[in-house]
């Protein structure tokens, strides 16, 4: 959901109470405090935290990704972890093609073959509906 979507359902939220309504009527900012109450986790979340948050290992596809270079970088952050003996953050980035444009790619592991497997998928808009045909072919 986007920020006022967020804000908007706080604003509704707010208006469920009988008081904060009667309040709203004399001219109370009451229920744009739900507003605000609502897009706040959202903003801290993606504004704030990602700041502090840090990664032993970021992997950024790109534009154009290459499926083996994903997985071999898993590899190399997974088996660093276990020769180690210390837990490793790894950041998969997403593929963004445009503004409401983005490449699927699914990572699986595969514990019995002791493998890690990427598949490039298609273009798929914000709300993840596919577009036909858009799967690269042979990325695998």
């Amino acid at each position: 959901m986007k920020g006022i979507t967020h804000f908007l359902t706080g604003i509704a939220l707010a208006t469920f109470f009988p008081e904060v309504v009667h309040r709203a009527a004399d001219g109370s900012l009451l229920p744009v405090l739900g507003g605000v109450a609502g897009i706040l986790p959202d903003t801290l979340d993606f504004k704030f935290v990602r700041y502090f948050e840090r990664y032993d290992l970021e992997i950024d596809p790109g534009p154009n990704p290459d499926p083996r270079r994903i997985a071999d970088a898993l590899v190399g952050a997974m088996r660093e972890a276990y020769e180690t003996g210390r837990s490793r953050s790894v950041m998969l980035h997403t593929i963004r093609l445009g503004a409401d444009l983005w490449r699927q790619y699914v990572v699986r592991f595969d514990p019995r073959r002791n493998e890690v497997a990427v598949r490039i998928g298609p273009v798929v808009t914000t709300s993840q509906v596919p577009f036909p045909g858009s799967e690269p072919e042979g990325l695998e």
